[in-house]
């Protein structure tokens, strides 16, 4: 059964690498002809637009690794099957379940460097690339930058803002702090619980002053302020919101208990979070639907194979974005909303893998 064994995954991975790679080549073309326009508008160098899409690659692996592997199981599968090489196997004692096995193993080693990569190089790759978008695409200052969830701006007249989280919804920011620097001396510290966009500006709420002078401090508490004066408005903090797929599973963990700290809704963030873990565990999931599937003896062979392929990729895509909808409409709880589409292809995949003739 070695032999079988090593046959399977030789093929398995020599198909999965033909595959992603591929995938890759067509994603970047895509996006680089989408965006050639805007590149060109804003003049961006070539050696930036290079950059920008080697930092893409990282994101578009693990974006594209459940329907490669899809792919590749009913390509590998659907040949076996139409080569009658199963049915050899099943007439040497070998049962379809044990087929299976080399590839269900392949698939959730799969899923476990996915989870591992997503968490290590996918959320550096996005923030640097995401960083080259703001500065030479949306010609974002680079005064104006954000870490980890947290905005820091550098206002006029020596203000430096820190920002804990912009609502870009409801143009709310929460966990303001300004310091105003003179002489290399902070002359004033302002700290307020949430900031406020209306039609006459900014508008600070419950928070504090504190006024450095050479008599001392003076301390001002006030349930809002206006007349700060703050130049910037909500757009240019939304450039700079950092996003989930900036950050890896931990640091956006923390950074939801800071908004839940600072009184934010938070539901949008935890369906992210938890994707961060349900959807690289997909490349095993899908294979249980795949396998099944392609182990039928049927006509048209890899261009049939692609189709379902497809037509599969589709519906698992349109499980994920209906749970996220779901959770953000407050109709599921986020948690439900993430796994929505591995429970229900994990489920479709048990029942056809119990039904398929061993």
């Amino acid at each position: 059964m070695k032999l079988v064994d090593k046959y399977l995954i030789h093929q398995f991975v020599t198909t999965l690498m033909l595959t992603i790679f591929a995938f890759i080549i067509i994603y970047l073309m895509v996006d680089f002809i989408e965006n050639l326009r805007r590149f060109l508008d804003n003049k961006v160098p070539l050696n930036i637009v290079g950059l920008y899409y080697l930092y893409y690659i990282p994101y578009i692996l693990i974006l594209i690794i459940p329907m490669a592997v899809l792919l590749t199981t009913l390509f590998l599968v659907g040949r076996l099957a139409n080569h009658n090489e199963i049915t050899a196997m099943k007439a040497g004692g070998i049962s379809l379940y044990r087929i299976f096995l080399p590839l269900l193993v392949l698939s959730l080693l799969i899923s476990g460097f996915a989870l591992f990569f997503a968490e290590i190089a996918v959320p550096a790759g996005n923030k640097a690339r995401l960083n080259l978008k703001r500065h030479y695409v949306e010609k974002v200052s680079k005064k104006l930058s954000s870490r980890r969830g947290n905005i820091y701006f550098q206002g006029t007249g020596g203000d430096i803002f820190h920002i804990g989280y912009f609502d870009g919804g409801q143009n709310i920011a929460h966990g303001i702090s300004l310091q105003r620097v003179q002489h290399n001396l902070v002359t004033r510290r302002v700290d307020a619980a949430r900031m406020i966009w209306t039609k006459d500006g900014w508008i600070l709420k419950d928070g504090i002053m504190r006024e450095f002078t050479r008599a001392g401090e003076s301390i001002t508490r006030f349930r809002q302020y206006r007349g700060m004066g703050f130049t910037f408005g909500p757009q240019d903090l939304a450039k700079v919101q950092t996003k989930p797929e900036e950050m890896g599973y931990l640091d956006l963990k923390k950074f939801i208990l800071r908004l839940r700290q600072a009184g934010s809704k938070v539901d949008r963030w935890l369906v992210d979070l938890y994707l961060k873990i349900s959807f690289p565990l997909a490349s095993f999931i899908i294979v249980l639907i795949g396998a099944p599937i392609a182990a039928h003896r049927h006509r048209g062979g890899t261009i049939l194979s692609f189709g379902l392929g497809i037509f599969i990729i589709f519906l698992f895509f349109g499980a994920v974005q209906v749970g996220r909808a779901l959770a953000y409409s407050g109709t599921l709880p986020p948690l439900l909303s993430a796994w929505l589409g591995n429970i229900l292809f994990g489920v479709g995949g048990g029942i056809l893998l119990a039904k398929v003739r061993k």
